[in-house]
């Protein structure tokens, strides 16, 4: 429970603080495993990496420096775990913070990767997404243009279909007339070539000799 992890004694420290000063090296591991506040401070400022440098604990010193905890942090008289380290560890600090300096910087780099490759794959989706609703948008328009269009020609084929009859039905109109004209015509004719064919009357010849 992580709530009784957090409990400090009348010191104010914790369990990782005494984990950390006395070597306790798989109990510290579970302790920063679960979660738990690698700066917490006791009532004088002093961090559980100050207990594990005070008191000598190189490999404990190890585990909470690779856990990245702060180890520039100062306790109440403003001493940080170099200034309280026992002196056989000072050196063993330095190579733990420039290790951790390297940690920190991957981690940064490593954090930036992630979170621009999920921003890059959530950007896709919205894409995707966006193209889909895009296409489902505009599926029924062309459909419906096209039916449009369709009803469109199917109209401008029934009308020439109306014109070519009424063009017909007036051809065949002024067809029939002109026999009937042709035929008017050519009786006209046969008429006056009769009539030009009868001869005039003769004159009474017998009426004048007996005169």
């Amino acid at each position: 429970n992580r709530a009784n992890v957090n409990q400090q004694d009348n010191e104010g420290w914790t369990p990782l603080h005494a984990a950390a000063s006395c070597g306790y090296l798989n109990i510290a591991e579970l302790l920063i495993q679960a979660g738990y506040e690698l700066n917490v401070q006791d009532y004088d400022g002093w961090t559980p990496l100050h207990a594990a440098a005070h008191w000598g604990v190189k490999e404990a010193c190890s585990i909470l420096a690779e856990a990245l905890c702060d180890m520039d942090i100062r306790n109440k008289l403003g001493q940080t775990p170099f200034d309280v380290a026992d002196e056989g560890l000072v050196e063993h600090l330095e190579l733990l913070q420039k290790k951790q300096n390297v940690l920190r910087s991957e981690k940064e780099t490593r954090n930036k990767l992630i979170e621009s490759d999920l921003n890059s794959k959530i950007q896709s989706g919205f894409f995707k997404n966006k193209e889909k609703m895009l296409y489902e948008e505009e599926t029924p328009k062309s459909q419906e243009m096209e039916e449009e269009n369709k009803e469109s020609s199917s109209s401008s084929s029934e009308e020439e279909e109306g014109e070519d009859e009424a063009s017909e039905s007036e051809t065949e109109k002024e067809a029939d007339k002109k026999p009937e004209a042709f035929v008017n015509h050519s009786n006209s004719e046969s008429k006056s070539s009769i009539t030009e064919q009868i001869p005039a009357p003769a004159q009474n010849t017998f009426s004048a000799s007996s005169a």
